[in-house]
């Protein structure tokens, strides 16, 4: 279980994720990094960056669900950070 009124814990499991997807550390992720550009992540990757984070965030309170529609929008790890914020629905 999470509390998404906290942020920054959000921020810091999302860097986790996508530092783990793409061979890094947490510590090296940043915001603004573009998930293309910076960090080398193809359509294919995005796709499975988004699982990951739906299952980070999904537990027996909370449910995220990025649809590929919406995976095509995210272009920075702060765009992935914003998403999960305003996206995950209590159930």
């Amino acid at each position: 279980m999470f509390d998404l009124k906290d942020e920054e814990k959000v921020r810091e499991r999302i860097f986790r994720v996508v530092a783990f997807q793409v061979g890094k550390e947490s510590h090296e992720i940043e915001p603004k990094m573009h998930l293309v550009k910076d960090l080398g992540i193809d359509s294919l990757d995005s796709i499975e960056l988004a699982l990951e984070i739906e299952e980070e965030f999904t537990d027996d309170e909370f449910e995220l669900k990025i649809p590929d529609k919406e995976t095509e929008k995210l272009h920075t790890v702060g765009d992935i950070v914003d998403y999960v914020l305003s996206h995950t629905k209590k159930i």
